[in-house]
């Protein structure tokens, strides 16, 4: 992971603080935004809570696709990786992303 540049995105008209970087693993390259509001300590905040992760390949062999349940409405995302390169920089693009959510938890005002 490098590159790595804080950013402030809208989820949902709330605005996040991300940190983007990339991941790059022999032909592989995929680019990362990470980034949380926190957690709020008050329940009736639980509307104003936002995670986002945002993963973008410029190169490599992946497929993102959506999972739909049996009403065809989209309940998920499938990430399909073809070689190792590509699978280990899937890896630390999930690795960072949960660093970032962790770390902006741990030092929110709210909690």
């Amino acid at each position: 992971m490098y590159g790595v540049k804080p950013n402030v995105v809208k989820a949902n008209g709330v605005k996040v603080n991300v940190l983007r970087g990339k991941v790059v693993n022999g032909n592989s390259d995929l680019r990362v935004q990470a980034g949380t509001t926190g957690f709020r300590a008050d329940p009736g905040q639980a509307a104003d809570v936002r995670g986002l992760v945002d993963i973008c390949f410029v190169r490599g062999d992946f497929q993102f696709l959506p999972v739909e349940d049996e009403d065809t409405n989209i309940v998920g995302i499938r990430i399909i990786c073809n070689g190792n390169d590509e699978l280990m920089s899937l890896m630390e693009a999930l690795a960072f992303a949960a660093r970032v959510a962790v770390n902006q938890c741990l030092v929110c005002s709210d909690c």
